[in-house]
């Protein structure tokens, strides 16, 4: 499963830099309102394909729905922000700052093995921080 994460992953992360390229290029000609309803309208296509899953539990959806709350806003607002400022690069580098977060929120509230991982994933967290301040500093 990990080579498959990896390769979807990667791809993602391409189709990612991709959106902020056009973004940063077009979003002051035809603006930001325009993109964000045509990216809800392909996810709400791409709903059907990803077929039925079983029920998860009430404390499952619970989080699933706040996560999903959380997301719904947060992907936007990058794109938004490229859009407004033009500074794709910029964000994207401050955006990467997620890592650090998401280590220590997960130390705090982790619930599957990610534990196990904490020291490694701190690690690599710290030297993507030293690459953020270096780029911030250039």
């Amino acid at each position: 499963h990990r080579r498959a994460a990896v390769g979807w992953a990667m791809g993602a992360s391409i189709l990612f830099a991709l959106v902020d390229v056009l973004t940063q290029g077009y979003a002051r000609q035809s603006g930001v309102a325009f993109f964000q309803p045509v990216m809800f309208v392909v996810l709400a296509a791409m709903t059907p394909l990803l077929g039925s899953t079983p029920s998860a539990p009430l404390i499952a959806k619970k989080r699933l729905l706040l996560g999903g709350a959380i997301i719904g806003f947060q992907a936007p607002l990058v794109i938004m922000l490229i859009g407004l400022f033009g500074q794709a690069t910029l964000i994207n580098i401050l955006y990467a700052t997620r890592t650090i977060w998401s280590v220590g929120i997960d130390a705090w509230k982790g619930e599957g093995n990610a534990r196990e991982y904490w020291i490694a994933r701190l690690a690599g967290s710290i030297l993507l921080l030293g690459a953020i301040v270096l780029a911030l500093i250039k």
